[in-house]
């Protein structure tokens, strides 16, 4: 009998990016697959980077980071677009 890939579902935190697929359960069943290069041992004690990082978008608590916050929601090009506190941007 086969075993079955368990896979976790999550709270639904993607990227807020349009068209991108990046995502929680995605770093999540990345981190549980073998390397390939490890000895099959899992990428989450292998030491092998992940294919992608996710980023919080910046606070508001300075004048910096407002402004950087309104720079990223610009980048988006998402109408009327307001980022909450779970929000994510992946690379």
């Amino acid at each position: 009998m086969e075993a079955k890939k368990r896979y976790v579902t999550h709270s639904g935190k993607c990227c807020a990016v349009i068209g991108c697929k990046n995502s929680d359960k995605a770093r999540y069943n990345f981190g549980i697959s073998s390397c390939d290069i490890h000895n099959g041992r899992l990428h989450m004690y292998c030491g092998c980077d992940y294919p992608f990082r996710m980023f919080t978008f910046p606070n508001e608590r300075s004048e910096e980071s407002k402004a950087n916050r309104l720079r990223w929601i610009y980048n988006l090009q998402r109408k009327d677009y307001r980022p909450h506190r779970n929000s994510l941007v992946g690379n």
